[in-house]
């Protein structure tokens, strides 16, 4: 429901508010989805520096996760190091 939340106000123009939406859904070691929506956020604002350290903690964190969890979270692992790809590089 945040997410949605947050997508609207950027919608609504009001993008420093999303961001704070956002930035309180960023906690490590969870909200994953959440914290990738953000990195999508950064992403559609712009803000290349930004987006490249959210999405290297991401990783790290990922690189701990084992065993049924990270199965769990194949999907989202994907989708991390594929946007790291496209708007980072390697």
């Amino acid at each position: 429901q945040r997410l949605a939340y947050a997508w609207a106000l950027k919608a609504d123009g009001r993008e420093e508010e999303a961001e704070n939406v956002f930035r309180d859904m960023d906690r490590p070691n969870t909200n994953y989805r959440q914290r990738m929506e953000y990195c999508k956020f950064l992403v559609d604002i712009s803000k290349k520096d930004e987006l490249k350290k959210k999405l290297q903690v991401l990783l790290d964190e990922f690189d701990l996760i084992r065993g049924p969890e990270r199965k769990l979270y194949r999907d989202l692992i994907t989708e991390t190091m594929d946007l790291y790809a496209v708007h980072i590089g390697k």
